[in-house]
This record gives C-alpha cells, sequence and structure tokens, in this order.
C-alpha cells in the first residue's frame, strides 16, 4: 500500500495498468476500492494508467482532526502531490460526487497538469460563490468565446450550461 506525505498527513495510493495516466478519485464517505468494486478498474487499466487515491479522511489515508485540512484546497493539492511523487506531469482526470468538487478546485488550482477532466454527480454551479466565479473564468480563458472548438467537450458542455443559465443561480424547484 503506497503513501505520500503531504504537510505531515499520509495520503494513500494505488497505481494499475499500462497507458496514458488517469486518476480516479471517489466521492464523500468512499475509498478508492470503490473503483475496483464497480469493475471501472478492471476494464481501464487495459488502457491507462490507473491513480487511484484515498482522499484524507477516507479509506487508508489519514484522518486529521483539524477541520481547515479538510478545504477543497487541501485535497486538490494532494492529487498534485501523488502525481508529482510519481514522476507524472500531466494526466487525465476522474472523479464522482467529491471527488468531482475535487476536479473543479484542481482546473482551478492546476489547470495545465490534466489533458481532461471527467466530473460526474457534481457542478461548478454549486460551488462556493468564489469558487464558481474563477471556475468559470478558467473555463472562458481555456475555451474562448465559444467560435472555435476550444478544449473539446468539456467547454462545448460549459458553453451549453452558461447559456442555459447564465447567472448561475440555481432555479427554484416548482412546489407540488
Amino acid at each position: 500500500m503506497p503513501f505520500i506525505t503531504r504537510e505531515g498527513i499520509r495520503i494513500r495510493y494505488e497505481q494499475d495498468g499500462k497507458g496514458p495516466p488517469l486518476v480516479l478519485h471517489h466521492g464523500f464517505s468512499s475509498n478508492l476500492e470503490v473503483w475496483l468494486a464497480a469493475g471501472y478498474a478492471r476494464t481501464l487499466r487495459t488502457d491507462y494508467q490507473l491513480i487511484l487515491i484515498d482522499a484524507r479522511g477516507h479509506g487508508a489515508s489519514d484522518k486529521p482532526h483539524d477541520p481547515h485540512t479538510y478545504r477543497l484546497e487541501e485535497f486538490a493539492d494532494d492529487v498534485v502531490a501523488v502525481l508529482d511523487e510519481l514522476g507524472i506531469a500531466k494526466a487525465h482526470y476522474w472523479g464522482y460526487s467529491m471527488g468531482a468538487a475535487i476536479g473543479f478546485e484542481i482546473i482551478r488550482r492546476a489547470p495545465t497538469r490534466f489533458h481532461s477532466f471527467t466530473l460526474g454527480g457534481h457542478t461548478p454551479l454549486r460551488s462556493p460563490h468564489r469558487c464558481r466565479k474563477t471556475v468559470r473564468g478558467t473555463f472562458r480563458q481555456k475555451c474562448g468565446d465559444g467560435s472555435g472548438t476550444g478544449n473539446g467537450g468539456l467547454c462545448r458542455v460549459h458553453r451549453e450550461s452558461v447559456r442555459a443559465n447564465p447567472t448561475g443561480r440555481q432555479k427554484a424547484s416548482p412546489r407540488e
């Protein structure tokens, strides 16, 4: 079971497969084993070098008691630290739920370290207000005004979400 230590906190990770690096990040109250149990790792390891991470406070990683160690910035920096430990300059990223929230934070903090992001079960529009503005700004910088191809499907999806909801405010649910 390999670990890195960042700022005194041990973060567990696993590496499996051959090919371009792909980080798989689990959701809240889960751990890296979910990718194994669901069969994703078995399928993806034939085409990708998988990097599975137990987020701090989850699985076999340390569980610090200080609430400030659980900020999204810390989770995002843990992912980059694992890549640094492995000597990986750039990877793909797939995160679900909390893993997607961490992915959006990585877009803010270290977008050049990743080729692509696949993020499910979370949206930047649900992120705190300051993060929402920064994430939207980062997408606009990378995607342009929508006239070109930009950064592939990710930017196309973002442009469509901005057109559908330009203010980023959640709409009230109709009462039943």
